[in-house]
């Protein structure tokens, strides 16, 4: 997906905005009116933070886009777009061809700093659910997720790609979740097919740093930096990666990453950081694992009385530096 050489807006959005659609530069129209008026083409102008504050409602559109024709949002000026007090930042339900294009001056913070007892407002930085489709995310970064899950493509979404951007302390990893709130960084679930995840950084990840539980997806060039959180290691099992999708003609494909893991990880405890539980083909290319504590492949995983035996692992020209176990 190629982004537009020159954005040009067609409407102005800020989060005080009051003017009706599509709203003007000084006076901007409400994130309700870009929600619910957007259509195929329009290219809104987000104000930022210096301009009507931060945004505390997702301001994906509930319409769609078009194929050559699709709905973008990207940052005004030089001002930094900053979303808050959201259970989901990026929020697309069941709608395609909406770009968000961040240009590394959209972020969704989840104020971890505010909150007496360290859980923070924001459950998810972006999420794809009920089939949304051919959606766009490039150079949004995030902090401080609750520990549901970080980026989650769901409920059948395909054809998504976020690419770029930094997200950092998700789920219990975060050291600020309570409860059972113990979520991944990354996941791909319930049906989700060919989606991208592209040149990201994912540090200090969830319960799993990267959660495969649908194949025909794709986690590319990222890198992927886990820690052990003192929460509650009673849950605290984390892994770089569990790959359970389970359908034997769906491969999912890791490929150019980075993942390291163990920082303040007990020595004492026998977490394998790849467990492939599921039968669906995983290919690992060119990829490189190092600084774990303790590190390991795990082929099978006991579930209900029941053994899974994995099948089709293909490893291509991985490099494992650094790393203690077997």
């Amino acid at each position: 997906v190629v982004p537009p050489r020159e954005l040009v807006p067609t409407a102005f959005v800020s989060a005080s905005g009051t003017a009706a659609w599509p709203g003007s530069e000084g006076d901007e129209a409400s994130v309700e009116e870009l929600r619910t008026r957007a259509a195929p083409g329009d290219v809104v102008a987000m104000r930022g933070v210096e301009h009507g504050g931060a945004y505390t409602t997702s301001p994906v559109p509930e319409v769609s886009g078009e194929a050559g024709s699709p709905i973008v949002l990207f940052p005004h000026g030089e001002e930094v777009v900053v979303i808050q007090r959201v259970d989901t930042g990026l929020d697309f339900v069941g709608v395609s061809h909406v770009h968000v294009e961040g240009l590394g001056r959209w972020h969704i913070d989840g104020e971890r700093q505010a909150l007496p007892d360290r859980r923070s407002l924001v459950h998810h930085f972006i999420r794809f659910q009920e089939s949304a489709s051919w959606n766009v995310v490039r150079e949004v970064s995030g902090r401080f997720c609750t520990g549901w899950r970080g980026i989650d493509f769901d409920t059948g979404s395909h054809h998504n790609l976020v690419e770029g951007g930094a997200y950092e302390h998700i789920g219990n990893a975060a050291d600020h979740v309570k409860d059972d709130q113990n979520g991944d960084a990354v996941a791909f679930r319930n049906g989700a097919r060919w989606n991208v995840l592209r040149h990201a950084r994912i540090e200090n990840g969830g319960h799993n740093a990267l959660d495969v539980g649908s194949g025909l997806n794709a986690v590319i060039g990222c890198r992927i930096l886990s820690h052990w959180s003192d929460v509650d290691p009673a849950w605290n099992d984390y892994r770089l990666v569990e790959a359970e999708a389970d359908s034997p003609a769906e491969p999912f494909y890791i490929e150019g990453c980075v993942f390291s893991s163990g920082d303040g990880m007990p020595t004492d405890r026998d977490v394998p950081q790849l467990v492939f539980n599921g039968r669906s083909p995983k290919v690992l290319r060119q990829n490189l694992f190092w600084n774990a504590e303790y590190f390991a492949f795990q082929s099978q995983m006991r579930n209900q009385d029941k053994t899974r035996h994995v099948q089709d692992i293909v490893l291509l020209h991985n490099v494992v530096l650094g790393c203690e176990g077997p």
